[in-house]
């Protein structure tokens, strides 16, 4: 929290407070060292700088804030962390605008402090002329998430756990059912055990009336109800095991789970019912039969798509009770392009994207290579490239659908727009 006041004084250097602070700590405050000697409010902005510089990087406008060495202007580290040859120089608080000549780069005078792969990189990197003087920005852009939440992934990201459950992310599964699997592995799902030990209840029993204490490993494997549905399931065809706790569940699942997909999508789902059911009798209203139980579950993980041609499915407007795990074609006379980034832990971004119309057809593809640090705006390049690679086509159609993984980017493009 003290991170966003920290980096307001950077936004809004105009507001009283901040004009009152940068009156008395100086408009290089960033760089004061005086952080105890100050007031409470000054203080706390400067415990937040501390966590939020390793956020900031330096946009390029005169070089006259930027030091050359110690602030972060190619790509998101600053010179002194990089391995590649830079020269010694006399004085480690040069600032950035010696190598800067009426607007550009003074390509005569980098060469001699810096080697020749750092060299075609500052050159690539753009001088703004829509400011007055150099300022900051954020490294990463887009991300959806707060500088609070930001700060926190980057504190816990060095404790790495091993998950030894990461094979579910594997299995294409509804989002509302991989989120409640999610909390079952973590027991963050409200059972009756699990209000009764915070004291939200004072009864820990299913309230279905089974006289049994509800857990997770109740609501998972060991429920009269769930195992009635998995009977129905047996003797309509479907081989559902039965097991007796939500790990031995995992256990056995992984196990099959590259051979038998459909196993593992069916029983999580069946759980997943059962859960939400449960719920309906909990909040006092009729529960579904054991035979509608299992007709939901079978119908929600689209059985019938594994033994139909994927053209049956060609269909722009699909409703919103099917989840399909494949492409789906766009309307007729239409195309649809989809758009992709990679980025590497050295820098180097790779874009790609393909073409096709409505019956699934191969139109069109390119890619392009290129050096960014935040793949959020590498996505946003990718779409922004589009212009100029498809501006020669496509005259005849009716619309063009474009397809991301990145959410905030597409609502940052929708609303540009």
């Amino acid at each position: 929290m003290r991170a966003k006041f920290a980096w307001n004084l950077v936004l809004n250097p105009n507001s009283l407070l901040n004009r009152i602070l940068i009156a008395k700590y100086g408009n290089d405050w960033w760089r004061s060292d005086s952080w105890r000697c100050g007031s409470s409010s000054w203080k706390i902005i400067a415990s937040g700088w501390k966590d939020l510089k390793g956020f900031i990087r330096w946009k390029v406008v005169n070089g006259r804030s930027i030091n050359v060495l110690k602030d972060v202007w190619i790509l998101e580290k600053c010179l002194n962390k990089w391995p590649t040859f830079v020269a010694v120089f006399e004085d480690d608080n040069s600032t950035l605008d010696c190598f800067i000549q009426e607007g550009s780069w003074n390509r005569e005078k980098l060469p001699l402090f810096f080697g020749e792969d750092l060299v075609k990189l500052i050159c690539n990197i753009q001088i703004c002329q829509d400011s007055e003087s150099d300022y900051m920005e954020l490294k990463r852009k887009l991300s959806g998430k707060s500088i609070s939440s930001m700060l926190r992934e980057e504190n816990v990201r060095e404790v790495a756990v091993v998950d030894h459950n990461a094979w579910i992310h594997k299995v294409k599964m509804n989002a509302r059912v991989k989120l409640f699997i999610w909390r079952l592995r973590k027991d963050a799902v409200p059972t009756a055990n699990f209000l009764k030990k915070r004291r939200l209840s004072g009864c820990n029993l299913c309230p279905r009336g089974y006289r049994e204490v509800e857990h997770v490993d109740h609501i998972t494997s060991k429920c009269s109800n769930l195992i009635e549905v998995i009977w129905k399931l047996r003797r309509w065809g479907f081989p559902v095991p039965i097991f007796s706790s939500f790990q031995h569940c995992l256990n056995e699942i992984k196990s099959v789970y590259e051979d038998n997909k459909l196993l593992v999508k069916l029983y999580f789902a069946l759980q997943w019912y059962s859960w939400n059911n449960r719920n309906m009798k909990k909040h006092r209203k009729a529960e579904d039969s054991v035979s509608i139980i299992a007709g939901n579950v079978i119908s929600f993980v689209n059985m019938d798509k594994l033994n139909k041609d994927i053209s049956d499915y060609w269909d722009a407007g699909r409703s919103l009770g099917q989840f399909y795990d494949f492409w789906c074609p766009p309307p007729p006379e239409w195309y649809k392009i989809n758009v992709d980034a990679a980025l590497k832990n050295n820098y180097e971004a790779t874009i790609g994207s393909i073409v096709r119309d409505c019956k699934g057809r191969f139109m069109l593809a390119f890619g392009f290579h290129g050096i960014h640090w935040d793949n959020s705006q590498v996505e946003l390049l990718a779409f922004s490239s589009l212009k100029e690679v498809l501006k020669d086509y496509f005259f005849n159609i009716k619309g063009i659908i474009f397809e991301g993984d990145n959410k905030n980017v597409i609502l940052f493009l929708q609303n540009a727009n």
